[in-house]
């Protein structure tokens, strides 16, 4: 059973995942070589006659999916940093 918070309703477990912001991404910016490389790299299955702009869609779609624990995002980036000093 969950933990009851002080005034008796029932606390929710913390996610180790962020939900507290959303960083958006304009993927209409890139380029559409970098866009079929995302495509390839997610494995995005789409039509073949796909438009530029329906790839950026999708690939905005797949990346808003994605459940990223910030602790570790930050962990990782600071080994590689401090490798580099």
């Amino acid at each position: 059973m969950g933990r009851i918070s002080k005034n008796g309703n029932p606390k929710e477990k913390k996610s180790k995942y962020s939900k507290s912001h959303v960083t958006k991404v304009n993927f209409s910016k890139l380029d559409s070589h970098t866009l079929q490389n995302l495509k390839k790299y997610y494995r995005i299955k789409t039509d073949k006659n796909i438009s530029y702009q329906e790839l950026a869609v999708k690939i905005a779609e797949k990346f808003s999916q994605q459940k990223v624990n910030e602790d570790e995002v930050i962990r990782n980036f600071l080994m590689v940093v401090k490798t580099l000093i």
